[in-house]
């Protein structure tokens, strides 16, 4: 259930930052639980984007991005404008940031498949101090 802060003024606080950023990370856990098992199923949760990719024969990686592109071009639209006609700007801003998650799932799925003359795992790449799966 989302919590709407209440705002003090025109200015946010710390406070109702996090508590908007809890609601947006919750939001998207939700939608990747609904929509992912739609567009993919339960046993390659990146088949979509695979499949669009040998379809249209480009990486999958590319197929994100066109989705991706057409959300951009929503949440530009309606920066420039003030309102949008369909979905809201935050959907299409949720819908980002789950995209941006997915591409680094594909980024982080090919560098696995990548191996060495050993057999072991490896990435491509300098991998991140911060996120290392």
């Amino acid at each position: 259930m989302e919590t709407k802060p209440a705002m003090l003024g025109k200015l946010m606080t710390y406070k109702q930052r996090e508590q908007i950023f809890k609601n947006i990370w919750d939001k998207c856990a939700e939608i990747r639980k609904t929509k992912g098992t739609d567009y993919s199923g339960n046993i390659d949760v990146l088949s979509n984007f695979k499949k669009s990719g040998a379809k249209y024969n480009i990486s999958p990686e590319k197929a994100l991005l066109i989705l991706m592109d057409k959300h951009f071009q929503a949440i530009e639209s309606y920066v420039n404008s003030g309102h949008l006609q369909g979905e809201g700007v935050e959907e299409k801003i949720i819908d980002q940031i789950n995209y941006l998650g997915l591409l680094l799932c594909l980024i982080k799925e090919n560098a696995w498949t990548q191996l060495d003359t050993t057999g072991i795992k490896v990435y491509k790449g300098k991998p991140s101090k911060t996120f290392y799966i």
